[in-house]
C-alpha cells in the first residue's frame, strides 16, 4: 500500500484535532523514496470507495482508516493538478464532488488588514455566508471570526452536522476562518462547531448570518443577498432627507425596563419598534 499520510495526520483528522486541515487534506507534493509524488487526501465518512478523477490521470484512493479517510498516490507527476472526487457509498449510490481543500483562501490579505484595522465598510459583502463564484466553481464561502478558537467547523444538513467532514482554514493572527464548499445551494441549514482553547465544544449560529431559522429553532440559513428584491422603491420615491436641518435621536434600553415582560414578548418588542 502506497501512502504518504503519517499516524500523526491520521489521527488529526478523524479525531478533529488540527488547526490547519488543508496542510493534511486535498492535493500536495511529497516524497517517496527521495521522489517527488502527488498526494491526495479525503476525508469520507460513509464511503466505500473514493476515486481521483483529473484532466489525464485517474486513481482509485486507499483507504487508510476504516473511519473514512482516504489517500491517492501519483507517481511520476511533480505539478498538482485540478481533479473531482467521485465517491461510492455504502449504500451504492455515488456522486462527483469537487473538493474544497485543493483550493486557495477566498479571502485576500488586503481584507484582512482592513478588517483587522477596524475600517472595513464592506464586511458584509466579503465575509459571513456568500453564495459566490470562485475558481470557476459555484458554491457556497462560510466565514467567521473566532480569535480564540484552535478549530472551527461548519456543520449542517448538507454534511450530517458532522465537525470532522469541513474543518476550516485559520487566517492565523487575524482570527478568521474560512472554507469555501463547491456545489453548495441556497436555503442549506448550517452552525458553527467551534472548539475553545479549554477543548470544549460549542455550536453557534452565524452572527452575521442573513436569514435564519424561525424561533424557537436557530440554525442559520445559506442566502443568496444578490438575488434580494427590495420593494421599498415608493418609500424610497417620497423619502424625506433632512441633511441641512438639526436631527434629534432618541435612545431606548429594553433592558432596564422595569416591567415584566413574560409572555409574548416578541410582540410587544415589535409595537416598541413602531413608535
Amino acid at each position: 500500500m502506497l501512502t504518504t499520510i503519517t499516524e500523526d495526520e491520521i489521527k488529526a483528522i478523524i479525531n478533529a484535532e488540527t488547526y490547519d486541515p488543508f496542510s493534511i487534506l486535498g492535493i500536495h507534493v511529497k516524497k517517496i523514496n527521495d521522489k517527488n509524488v502527488i498526494a491526495i487526501r479525503t476525508f469520507q465518512p460513509e464511503a466505500e470507495d473514493v476515486i481521483i478523477q483529473g484532466v489525464k490521470n485517474s486513481e482509485k484512493c486507499v483507504k487508510v482508516h476504516t473511519d473514512g479517510l482516504f489517500e491517492a498516490v501519483f507517481e511520476g507527476i511533480n505539478n498538482v493538478f485540478p481533479y473531482r472526487l467521485k465517491i461510492i457509498w455504502k449504500d451504492g449510490n455515488e456522486n462527483i464532488i469537487d473538493d474544497p481543500y485543493r483550493l486557495p483562501p477566498v479571502i485576500n490579505d488586503y481584507d484582512l488588514y482592513l478588517f483587522n484595522e477596524g475600517t472595513h465598510i464592506k464586511i458584509y459583502d466579503r465575509f459571513s455566508v456568500q453564495f459566490m463564484v470562485f475558481e470557476s466553481l459555484k458554491g457556497v464561502f462560510f466565514s467567521i471570526w473566532a480569535p480564540n478558537a484552535i478549530r472551527v467547523s461548519v456543520v449542517g444538513d448538507f454534511n450530517q452536522w458532522d465537525g470532522r467532514r469541513h474543518m476550516m482554514r485559520s487566517r492565523g493572527n487575524s482570527g478568521v476562518w474560512e472554507i469555501f464548499i463547491p456545489g453548495l445551494s441556497v436555503n442549506l441549514l448550517y452552525k458553527f462547531e467551534i472548539v475553545t482553547r479549554e477543548k470544549v465544544i460549542t455550536v453557534r449560529s452565524d452572527p452575521t448570518g442573513f436569514m435564519y431559522e424561525k424561533r424557537p429553532k436557530t440554525a442559520s440559513v445559506v442566502f443568496d443577498q444578490n438575488n434580494y428584491k427590495w420593494n421599498d422603491d415608493k418609500w424610497l420615491e417620497n423619502r424625506i432627507l433632512p441633511l441641512d436641518k438639526p436631527v434629534a435621536i432618541y435612545e431606548m434600553h429594553l433592558g432596564s425596563w422595569r416591567r415584566k415582560i413574560t409572555d409574548n414578548r416578541a410582540k410587544h418588542i415589535l409595537h416598541l419598534s413602531l413608535l
